[in-house]
């Protein structure tokens, strides 16, 4: 029901505020105005400058208004304290603006494209953030993604946008105010829209083209699909409307008879039209505005109509989401509408036309409840006052418009906006008491105070007005929005989420307590309730946030508790603290547009609200206890056991229907007597005990009770529960014998689920049975319960999707139900489906019916074989066997139509059919008609086609076909090649054909038996070689010696190793030097004793290293756990790279093996190859043999002198050998510590040498001959013999250093010397032949001879 409002005066912009029941207007003079929802204004200050208004647009959360004026100027007016703030960036008039998702960010763009972002703090101060002057010309703009305003309203969040415009292209501007051009349309832009379900951006050009495009990472727009709508006939397309009108739901207004909705979740589109359209007053649509709160669509025609539609959303048996239009209300307007907007928390509709303005709102009506009484509207300006307990009822009449009511227990305040009135009442009589001035509509009463709210400020007053105290809250604390009071307390919700709780049991009011909740996600503490007691305080979130949770507060406690519907998909509206039970909360919801909807067989077009009975735990958890449909009703409240609502009666026409109250018995109270106070309270804590789960305390309040109503109410109520345990008992109390024995009957492994929905439907509670098989997902039994039922439709649809198994089962069972019902066609197709046609159509067309030409001429047209053979079999009996043969072949049943053809003794047309037919059963009639001839050979070909070769061979035998037999036999079972090889060895002496029959027929004793009884010792060979393990031990043992006298080791040892003979196998291998292949030894296993089988490895893993089969030995030592003698073996066999993939994988286990292979590693080549010296290293290392690290150390520095001459690097390899030589230290070694103490002075010694030899050639760099003289001669006292310093290389650098320093003399000297101390033919090695032929050549050719000669004596090596 809506009441309209006409607003004077004349108006060229308006808008609402989304959340506040105010409305913004620009006059003819340019001024703006703020109305109320009854369009008064409310400003009393003008605001107006000396420009014209272009746009306004109300902040998304604070009373900010936005004014965009003719000259570029930007404004923001702030409502709190009536102030204008001005920024004049733009020079010319804006043409295009948005706000960001929380509102704390604006786009504003003129018509010079100059685009400026703006950003609004909580004062309204408003402050440039970027601008860009574009060339194109932008028309369109979107911010990018949407994001959650609660979460960011106080945090300044990084935005990006979107911008489009007449030349296609599309910009993207990311958050660092990078502009990217991500795509280009090449058309007109006519609006950017975000489809936030699937991320997809939508660019709607002017030619009425759809683009869908995917964001990616790089500000690139990826087109994925293109739409083409359909274009109206409003050449004008900027005058479009177009608008999300739910999930995925596109809506274009385009100035024609309809409104077209585009399904982009499943690309449909299809049309809204005028519930006039066909009645010839055609009209079109101009302007449409959707309400997301609510989902109902307004649209405007250019007739001054409004039509309203409802938006159904429901869910198939696909779980696929489906929407339809309700048609719901029509409203008028003097002409043409111009613009729509909702508005006031979606309960207002502000239409405009010409210059005037229409406000359309949703007719509420008010009610509150106090312990037992009751205030409730009942029209316009009245209301009722009913006493529950004696159903008294007093009338109260207002002149002025209802906006709220609060009853004490004797006196009730009213309210409009404008004054408050209050009277005070008893069961007879009332009268008024005060009327008090107040624009207030946050208000309460009780029967001592008057609280009125407003701002920061609540007045505590008696009943006329008078101000006994006020309580002035901290701006910071926020305004209060929401109060509420109940037992000497007084509880305050603001808008900056603080709660405060108020004792007003004295004479001065007293803060008790404030609580801020920071630690929720709220956006205001609202419509706020109070327990009778005070002791719990519930709230909900801002009703413009999208938060479908109800909170509560324990007082006691201080602990907040909440429940989220979203997980039911329902949304509160509404709710209050039981007024005799204060653990019992009671919530009035609504359906949510959702994705998640379970399954549900009975869908509706619309679903009602719910009222949801709700407890608080001990452990601080709301818990729901059950759920009842309001029926369209409006919710009031509740004292238990009763629940009361209104409820129009008349409701065809909403201006006339009347308003009563109805009361309804809470679930689980009925069949009690309510007036019994004490069986009241039991079934109050039984309700509360059941609920939280204490199954103990729940039976000690009612077990007293007796009446049958009450235990089957809490066996109902159980079930909702899905309290087995306590259905159960209930069952029992109520004598309910057949429910228990069904009960019991169900299998112990049935789920829980199931066993309540076996009770539920012996209690009649139907749905609810429906719904426990679905969640157990019991298929089978729901579709024996919608048998039951005679509801055959859902029963197939659930085993065609769910429990294929059960299908024809459950057609069949149809099938008899609808010959019951005496559909015998449907019934045929029934049966049909059930796959039991070849029986029960007969029967039906015959007994029933008793028409078997209708029986005929169903046969003739189906295509059933199986009711083909049946009518086959049937004119069989009839002797028809023409037409026997003929549905015979239809049935593909080859065999009985060649059966029919013998027995009428047409021979030729059967073996015609047999032949062509390739069935065995048919070869098999021929064969015996053939027998009966005594045409033998014949019978045996078609006995043999139809592999009855037990026929054949019998036949065979009886007339001497020796050949046709061998060929039976072998085509036949074991069974039957044995029997035959007895006939071959016995009657006909033929040996090898026996033997070889033998051996097919898995006889192979007998047939080794024969080939040594008969000599056949090639047939024998064959055989041996594919021998099985259960041959006797003596055949086996004449076979070896057979091959031994023969001198075939290779197959003896075969048998040997088939026998499990593996020492001898071994041996034998010993003795004639067969060579093991991996796969013999690979044979050599005894899986019944671990033992045996370890020796023989043993055994086997020596005679390969005997044989020099040096892997395989490596392998076999593995296997037994010899990892050392694994190595070794490995060894042997010199492949360097097994050899360190063996030593990776089994050195961690044996520290042996890695000394091993660094060992061997140190006998290669390793001063050439890199690779190998890391791997000794590495080797060693982990071996922890440090010692024959530092002596490969020795020997790098030692290779480094001799080979290289290079003393540096010699250094560096022994100063590495002693660290490694003092690792041995560390390890705590005793026996060691001496030897290391040694080892390491030598090292010392030898690093000691060599450095002054390095600091001597250094000398003779620098030139400091007389140092590197003495240097050197001192080094020639030394004992060098265990140094690694060459003398050679001493004397060359004393030479050399002479030569070059002019000293001649000296150096032949020195020459002479060095001919005593070192070999000749080492000369070159540390003297150039440059500098000896200089010094001495009368030895320059001995030292060459030997090196001619060495060099040959290598030459004759290689080769």
């Amino acid at each position: 029901m809506y009441f309209d409002v006409d607003v004077s005066g004349e108006y060229i912009l308006s808008t609402w505020h989304p959340r506040y029941s105010i409305i913004a207007v620009t006059k003819n003079d340019g001024s703006v105005e703020i109305l109320n929802d009854e369009g008064i204004r409310i400003n009393k200050e003008t605001i107006k400058k000396d420009s014209s208004v272009s746009f306004i647009s109300w902040h998304s959360i604070k009373k900010f208004l936005f004014i965009a004026w003719i000259n570029g100027t930007i404004s923001i007016w702030n409502a709190y304290d009536n102030v204008l703030k001005e920024e004049s960036i733009h020079k010319n008039r804006i043409k295009c603006y948005k706000w960001s998702p929380n509102s704390n960010k604006l786009i504003t763009i003129d018509i010079d494209n100059k685009l400026v972002l703006w950003k609004i703090d909580r004062r309204g101060r408003i402050f440039s953030l970027y601008q860009n002057n574009f060339k194109a010309d932008i028309s369109q703009c979107m911010f990018h993604p949407i994001i959650n305003i609660r979460k960011t309203r106080d945090n300044d969040e990084n935005i990006s946008f979107f911008l489009g415009g007449n030349n296609g292209i599309i910009y993207y501007v990311n958050d660092k105010f990078q502009c990217i051009e991500s795509t280009n349309v090449y058309k007109p832009i006519l609006s950017l829209k975000l489809f936030e379900k699937q991320g997809i951006i939508l660019a709607i050009t002017e030619d009425m083209s759809l683009y869908e495009y995917e964001f990616r990472k790089d500000g690139k727009l990826f087109q994925i699909a293109k739409l083409k709508l359909s274009a109206g006939i409003n050449s004008d397309k900027s005058r479009y409307t177009i608008d999300w009108v739910g999930i995925g739901l596109l809506a274009i207004c385009s100035g024609e008879q309809y409104i077209r909705i585009l399904n982009l979740n499943t690309e449909e589109n299809y049309n809204i039209t005028s519930p006039i359209l066909n009645s010839g007053n055609n009209e079109n649509f101009m302007k449409m505005s959707f309400n997301t709160n609510k989902n109902i669509l307004a649209a405007g025609t250019d007739k001054g109509n409004i039509y309203l539609w409802k938006c159904n959303i429901k869910r198939n048996t696909f779980n696929e989401c489906t929407y339809s239009w309700e048609y719901i209300y029509k409203m008028k307007v003097q002409n043409a509408v111009e613009s729509l907007e909702w508005g006031g928390n979606g309960n207002m509709l502000l239409a405009k036309c010409d210059q005037a303005l229409s406000l359309f709102g949703e007719q509420k009506l008010f009610s509150d409840i106090n312990k037992d009484k009751i205030v409730y509207q009942i029209g316009s300006g009245k209301l009722l006052i009913t006493h529950l307990d004696g159903n008294n009822s007093i009338s109260i009449n207002t002149s002025n418009k209802i906006k709220g009511v609060s009853i004490s227990h004797e006196y009730i305040a009213i309210w409009d906006g404008k004054i408050i009135e209050v009277s005070k009442f008893d069961r007879k009589t009332i009268e008024s008491v005060g009327i008090i001035k107040s624009d207030s509509l946050i208000i309460n009463i009780n029967d001592q105070d008057l609280y009125i709210a407003d701002g920061l400020k609540i007045d505590i007053c008696n009943f006329q007005g008078t101000v006994k105290q006020s309580l002035v809250g901290l701006e910071n604390e926020g305004e209060i929005c929401s109060i509420h009071s109940a037992n000497n307390y007084l509880v305050v919700g603001t808008t900056n989420k603080c709660l405060k709780i108020i004792d007003t049991s004295k004479r001065e009011a007293k803060i008790l307590y404030t609580k801020t909740f920071d630690d929720i996600d709220v956006e205001c503490i609202s419509s706020l309730k109070c327990s009778y007691t005070g002791n719990y305080i519930s709230f909900m979130n801002s009703s413009s946030v999208n938060d479908n949770k109800l909170y509560v507060y324990d007082n006691e406690k201080a602990i907040v508790m909440n429940i989220d519907f979203s997980e039911l998909n329902l949304k509160p509206i509404n709710y209050v603290w039981d007024s005799t039970d204060q653990r019992l909360l009671i919530c009035e919801v609504e359906a949510i547009n959702s994705n998640d909807h379970e399954f549900q067989s009975n869908q509706s077009s619309s679903r009602t609200n719910e009222i949801i009975f709700l407890y608080i735990s001990p452990d601080n958890k709301i818990l729901t206890h059950s759920r009842i449909p309001l029926d369209n009703n409006i919710f009031i409240g509740s004292s238990v056991p009763f629940i009361y609502s209104m409820k129009r009666v008349n409701d065809n026409d909403d201006k006339n229907s009347e308003i009563v109250l109805d009361k309804q018995i809470m679930k689980g109270y009925s069949g009690i007597d309510c007036n019994d106070s004490t069986i009241i309270k039991h079934m109050m804590n039984f309700c509360y005990y059941i609920t939280i789960g204490n199954l103990d305390e729940a039976f000690k309040s009612v077990h007293m009770i007796k009446n049958k109503e009450v235990w089957e109410n809490m066996a109902k109520m159980s079930i909702k529960t899905k309290r087995l345990d306590v259905a159960s008992i209930c069952l029992g109390n109520m004598g309910n014998a057949v429910a228990v024995q069904a009960l019991n009957e169900l299998s112990s492994d049935e789920s829980n689920d199931v066993k309540l929905a076996t009770i539920a439907i012996y209690l009649g509670m139907n749905e609810e049975a429906e719904k426990l098989f679905l969640s157990a997902k019991s298929y089978d039994k729901l579709s024996q319960f919608y048998q039951a039922k005679g509801e055959w439709k859902k029963a197939i649809d659930i085993v065609t999707n769910y429990n294929k198994i059960n299908i024809k089962p459950t057609y069949y069972n149809y099938g008899k139900y609808l010959e019951e019902m005496g559909e015998y066609d449907e019934a045929i197709q029934a049966y049909e489906k059930s796959g039991n046609s070849n029986f029960e159509i007969p029967r039906i067309y015959l007994k029933v019916l008793k028409d078997e030409n209708k029986l005929k001429e169903y046969v003739e047209n189906s295509s059933d074989k199986s009711i083909h053979k049946w009518w086959a079999q049937y004119c069989e009996l009839k002797n028809d066997f023409e037409e026997a043969i003929k549905y015979y072949e239809k049935a593909e049943e080859i065999s009985l139509a060649v059966k029919v053809l013998c027995s009428s003794g047409k021979l030729n047309e059967a073996i015609k059919l047999a032949e062509t037919a390739n069935n065995p059963a048919a070869d098999f009639h021929i064969g015996r008609q053939y027998e009966n001839q005594r045409n033998i050979k014949e019978a045996i070909k078609f006995y043999s086609n139809a592999k009855c070769y037990s026929y054949a061979i019998a036949l065979a035998k009886d007339y001497k076909l020796e050949t046709d037999l061998m060929q039976l036999a072998l085509k036949s079972t074991p069974e039957l090649m044995i029997d035959v090889a007895r006939y071959f060895e016995d009657v006909v002496h033929e040996y090898d054909k026996a033997i070889n029959l033998y051996y097919k027929g898995e006889n192979v004793s007998k047939a080794l038996d024969l080939c040594f009884k008969h000599q056949q010792y090639e047939l024998l060979g064959d055989i041996l070689m594919n021998l099985d393990e259960n041959l006797d031990i003596s055949t086996l043992r004449k076979c070896i010696d057979y091959f031994l006298e023969k001198k075939d080791f290779e197959k003896a040892i075969h048998l040997y190793i088939r026998s499990g003979q593996y020492e001898d196998a071994i041996d034998l291998c010993l003795a004639h030097n067969v060579i093991i292949t991996e796969d013999m030894a690979d044979r050599f296993n005894d899986t019944e004793n671990p033992q045996r089988n370890k020796e023989i490895n043993l055994k086997l893993a020596k005679t390969c290293l005997q044989q020099k089969s040096f892997h395989l030995a490596c392998k076999k030592f593995t296997q037994i756990g010899d990892r050392l003698s694994a190595m070794k073996s490995l060894l042997c066999s010199g492949d360097t790279e097994k050899i360190i993939f063996f030593a990776n994988v089994s050195g961690p286990k044996q520290k042996e093996i890695f000394i091993l292979a660094g060992n061997y590693l140190q006998t290669l080549d390793w001063r050439n190859n890199s690779s190998i010296t890391k791997n000794i290293i590495q080797f060693y290392t982990k071996g922890k043999a440090y010692d024959s690290i530092a002596k490969f150390f020795e020997s790098c520095a030692q290779v480094e002198i001799d080979d290289y001459q290079n003393y540096q690097e010699a250094v560096k390899a022994l100063n590495e050998a002693k660290k490694y030589i003092e690792k041995i230290k560390d390890m705590g070694d005793t026996s060691k510590s001496i030897n290391v103490e040694r080892y390491t002075s030598n090292i010392d010694k030898r690093i000691g040498l060599i450095n002054q030899f390095i600091k001597a050639k250094e000398c003779g760099k620098d030139n400091n001959i007389e140092e590197m003289m003495n240097i050197c001669q001192t080094l020639l006292k030394e004992d060098l013999s265990d140094s690694y310093l060459n003398i050679g290389d001493i004397y060359a650098l004393m030479i050399e250093s002479s030569l070059y320093n002019g000293n001649v003399n000296d150096a032949q000297t020195l020459l002479g010397i060095m001919k005593q101390k070192v070999p000749l033919k080492n000369f070159t090695y540390y003297l150039d032949s440059r500098i000896i032929q200089k010094l001495d050549p009368s030895i320059l050719p001995m030292v060459q001879s030997d090196d001619i000669e060495e060099d040959f004596h290598e030459q004759v090596t290689e080769d």
